[in-house]
């Protein structure tokens, strides 16, 4: 049997009948009275040093600087070298100047930079599109200049390392938000100029800052290849949205299952991970599998990971958190699953591990698998402490035999389980996997896990959730259709549009009404997710029409939903 991904449906559909409507039309957003804000120019050295024409009434406090990153070398001024044509010879560019670590997907902590100009440096920050304010002025583009020096160190296929722009986001994670990237050939030494529209994003809601980023493992020969970068005319186009296009909307039936969001920022985790610390294969009754079962994903947004770790806490420096794997974990194995794209139901399963490597991702892979589908139960099983076979849907098992004894050894209990997933990059924020079963077996000295996700519950004593998570596990989502028998999903912004229902779309003496008001808890009510480029509520069978309308009434045999502005109310 063939499986499938979950459904968006829309128009018409039978329980009840559920129709969709969006009430209300508004325009495109049109950015009018557009101006340009310059953030630097680099004409003099202090805008280096010192920012003083950030504009917005900045005290110029803050200084261009490496924000993490260990191929950082330096940043300076260069008076010899203007930008885009038609800057005034002398006028100066910043040059970053970096050398990054041989090659290979190891280090990747050492592999990157990311300049920026500190944080809170745009004081007040810009709006940016997700603002969304009549008469507000918007950030709508952003610009600049960039040259490579032509000692630059390139990639294999003739380019120089990916370039990214962004900003480090409103939240208090401080995340990165990429506003896009520019790659060039290495040919190309001259100056490029860099224009990024900002599509509509919530994110956006405040830029407080800019930044610079390269990631790159570029494959060289050697330990330190430079990368040298100048940067010049930092700008933003602003513009005043006229109008607001509205939302549009969709509704899915809800599965039983456990729903994992994609959330947070580029590297944010929403997962979960045993409570046991003694879930090791090394030592344990042979063979020891892992496995867990998926049944649909987000086919609108990209599965860029979905990932499984077997975390040893003796190598870990810190207490388990979402970035235990990467940050204070020297020894990891994990499970790396990722989809070719949305609209493809191929995936790419990688198996790797690491040792006494912080603050860095597995570099030694051992399995790699591109599997026809990523629904169905995925199994690592271990015939022995060094070697095994790692099983995809539907597909024959694949062997890896190259984990060193000396390197297995490590990862001795005490070790927990742990699966979920990462947007990696923001353009995947948003993608989904449902998950109903989890299951470990034979494993040294532990009690194994077996765990039901179909009931609409997270089991607290097999599952830690909120310390492993980003935003305390919200992304973590479990399902009971019988209590909560729809998926309502809408576009963002959304700005003054409110999601109502009724029974009968051609009563106009009944009111739209919210599922809070049906549900008879107007402050504990449905559970709604800003995830990515949607909303998703998830709609309680309380919170369902009743026929006459009340609060109280007999539950309709139909039901009508709607998106609309003035939102509906309580």
């Amino acid at each position: 049997m063939k499986n499938k991904r979950s459904s968006f449906l829309t128009g018409v559909l039978a329980i009840a009948i559920l129709q969709i409507a969006v009430i209300s039309s508004r325009a495109q957003i049109i950015a009018t009275n557009g101006s340009t804000v310059i953030i630097n120019n680099f004409d003099t050295s202090d805008q280096v040093y010192i920012n003083q024409n950030l504009g917005y009434g900045n005290t110029g406090q803050f200084a261009w600087a490496n924000w993490f990153g260990q191929a950082f070398s330096n940043v300076v001024w260069d008076a010899s070298d203007a930008g885009a044509p038609g800057d005034n010879p002398g006028s100066g560019s910043m040059l970053i100047q970096s050398y990054f670590p041989d090659g290979g997907i190891g280090g990747m902590y050492g592999t990157q930079f990311v300049v920026f100009d500190g944080f809170g440096a745009f004081n007040p920050p810009f709006n940016g599109f997700g603002t969304l304010l009549t008469n507000v002025t918007i950030v709508t583009n952003f610009s600049c200049d960039i040259r490579f020096d032509p000692i630059s160190a390139t990639n294999a296929n003739g380019t120089f390392p990916t370039v990214e722009f962004g900003t480090y986001g409103n939240d208090t994670n401080f995340n990165q938000y990429d506003f896009g990237t520019v790659t060039l050939q290495s040919t190309n030494t001259n100056w490029f100029h860099v224009s990024i529209p900002l599509a509509a994003n919530p994110i956006w809601t405040n830029i407080p800052s800019v930044f610079v980023k390269i990631f790159s493992s570029l494959g060289a020969t050697g330990s330190n290849v430079p990368v040298f970068l100048y940067v010049d005319n930092l700008e933003f186009q602003q513009g005043t949205p006229s109008a607001i296009t509205p939302p549009t909307m969709g509704i899915q039936k809800a599965p039983a299952a456990l729903r994992i969001f994609a959330q947070g920022g580029q590297y944010s985790r929403t997962q979960i991970a045993t409570v046991d610390t003694n879930q090791s294969w090394v030592g344990g009754s042979y063979p020891v599998s892992y496995s867990f079962t998926l049944s649909g994903y987000n086919p609108n947004v990209a599965v860029n990971e979905f990932h499984a770790f077997w975390i040893p806490l003796n190598y870990n420096s810190g207490s388990l958190n979402q970035y235990s794997d990467y940050s204070t974990a020297a020894n990891t194995v994990r499970l790396l699953i990722t989809q070719a794209a949305a609209s493809s139901e191929t995936v790419v399963a990688q198996l790797a591990w690491k040792t006494n490597l912080l603050n860095s991702n597995p570099n030694n892979v051992i399995a790699t698998v591109t599997n026809s589908t990523m629904v169905g139960t995925w199994t690592v099983t271990f015939s022995s402490a060094t070697d095994g076979t790692l099983t995809a849907p539907g597909a024959s098992p694949v062997a890896f035999t190259t984990i060193p004894a000396a390197a297995a050894a490590t990862f001795a209990n005490p070790l927990v389980y742990e699966f979920g997933m990462q947007p990696d990059p923001t353009t995947s924020i948003g993608a989904y996997v449902d998950v109903t079963h989890a299951q470990t077996v034979n494993v040294a000295t532990g009690v194994p896990v077996n765990s039901d996700l179909t009931t609409g519950t997270i089991d607290t004593n097999i599952w830690l959730t909120g310390s492993v998570s980003t935003a305390n596990g919200v992304g973590l989502v479990p399902v009971n259709p019988v209590n909560t028998p729809w998926w309502v999903y809408w576009t963002t912004p959304d700005l003054g549009f409110g999601f109502g229902t009724k029974a009968d779309i051609g009563n106009k003496s009944i009111a739209w009404k919210t599922p809070n008001y049906y549900a008879n808890y107007p402050t504990n009510g449905p559970t709604v997710l800003t995830e990515g480029a949607y909303k998703w509520e998830l709609v309680p069978a309380a919170g369902l029409p009743t026929v006459d309308g009340t609060s109280n009434g007999v539950k309709a045999a139909t039901a009508f939903f709607s998106l609309q502005n003035p939102a509906p109310a309580q």
